[in-house]
């Protein structure tokens, strides 16, 4: 074999290395590539673990929100009710103010009466058995 031979042969070599040195890179990247899937599954996994659990939590939280509508609903009917009783007991009321404000003129009106007929010397017991209604 001769020195054309040989230079041959160590660029082979030295070929096989590079060759050999870049699978070995190669496999290398695949096994670190596999290793972040693996590890970005596993993140998934966990995210999907924790956003079943906040969906769970958004659901019960809908529920509460539901439940507490609910009872706003009602508590403004009920609301509602005592305004109208509250507005009802107004007008009754009003209504009794104005009898009390009859009732004080007609006592007013039998007050004067009585008045005149004492200055005037009439004996009330009298007059107070005659009364008839002065409407």
């Amino acid at each position: 074999m001769d020195s054309g031979d040989w230079t041959v042969i160590a660029i082979g070599i030295a070929l096989a290395g590079v060759f050999i040195t870049l699978a070995a890179f190669i496999l290398n990247s695949m096994r670190d590539i596999r290793a972040d899937m693996q590890a970005i599954r596993a993140d998934m996994r966990m995210l999907l673990e924790r956003q079943d659990k906040l969906d769970e939590r958004m659901g019960r939280l809908e529920q509460g929100q539901a439940r507490m509508d609910e009872r706003l609903e009602t508590l403004d009917e009920r609301l509602g009710r005592l305004e109208q009783g509250q507005a009802r007991m107004d007008e009754r009321l009003g209504r009794l103010e104005q009898g009390q404000a009859r009732m004080n003129e007609r006592l007013e009106m039998i007050r004067d009466g009585l008045s005149y007929r004492v200055e005037r010397g009439e004996r009330v017991a009298e007059a107070s058995e005659s009364y008839e209604s002065q409407e």
